[in-house]
């Protein structure tokens, strides 16, 4: 290949790729939004618990090990999971590891909420996957809560 053939396909590859990272950014950033705007504080622990889709309320039951749910609708599911987890939290204490009561500790800590940024994307997880730490928002602040039922 000539060597002004092999700049210009460079130069081509290049500018794809700015493309496609520019195309991420702007994906990203509508996920960010959409994610953020259901996110609302204070709130009750069956309101937080509405806020989600029915698919991450499922992955909540079956991480909380709650059989006999999953052909409810979204609304009834919400509504069991907000009287059933509560009667549970001792159960899923004895299930965590280490890492599970440090981000519980850190969530206490700061009095139930922690701003996002003090938060990676795993200590997110670890309790949202129980239904014990949610996402809100106020007055443009991002933040996870700790709902107290």
């Amino acid at each position: 290949m000539g060597e002004k053939k092999e700049k210009k396909l460079n130069k081509d590859i290049q500018r794809m790729l700015k493309g496609m990272m520019a195309q991420e950014e702007v994906r990203r950033k509508k996920a960010e939004v959409e994610l953020w705007k259901r996110a609302g504080a204070p709130c009750l622990f069956f309101e937080a618990l509405s806020r989600l889709t029915k698919h991450e309320l499922d992955e909540i039951r079956k991480a909380s090990g709650i059989p006999g749910m999953s052909a409810l609708k979204k609304a009834d599911l919400a509504k069991e999971l907000s009287e059933f987890i509560p009667m549970i939290v001792r159960t899923l204490l004895y299930r965590w590891d280490e890492e599970r009561y440090q981000v519980l500790g850190k969530v206490l800590f700061h009095g139930g909420i922690v701003p996002y940024e003090k938060m990676t994307p795993r200590e997110m997880g670890t309790l949202s996957r129980y239904g014990l730490l949610f996402m809100a928002s106020m007055k443009k602040r991002k933040f996870f809560s700790y709902q107290k039922t």
